[in-house]
């Protein structure tokens, strides 16, 4: 699931009317080697709950491909092959999790 399609469903939830059922909606789970709290505010617990889920989901899938606590994420793919060669990697690992990405491009 893209990060948009998440933004997507965290806004839904604001545009939904108010009803007397809104209440805060927590969730956690160990993700990344750490502990990850998911806490909104929701109209709906049905939507809340979607939206909780698709986050994590958003979250499991960077674990997969870019956890050093992984063996088989890409991540420690390319740790593991680097030191014999080349390593192809995908554009999102190349491009990094942000604003904070080191530039690999740079010369």
């Amino acid at each position: 699931m893209t990060r948009a399609v998440v933004w997507l469903l965290l806004l839904s939830l604001f545009s939904l009317g108010a009803q007397a059922q809104a209440q805060w909606l927590q969730r956690s789970a160990d993700i990344m080697g750490t502990r990850v709290v998911i806490q909104l505010w929701s109209e709906s617990v049905g939507a809340g709950e979607v939206a909780i889920e698709a986050v994590l989901e958003e979250l499991r899938r960077i674990d997969r491909a870019m956890s050093p606590f992984r063996s088989d994420s890409e991540l420690s793919r390319v740790n593991q092959q680097a030191a014999q060669g080349a390593v192809v990697i995908s554009d999102e690992l190349y491009g990094g999790a942000g604003a904070g990405a080191a530039d690999l491009g740079a010369k």
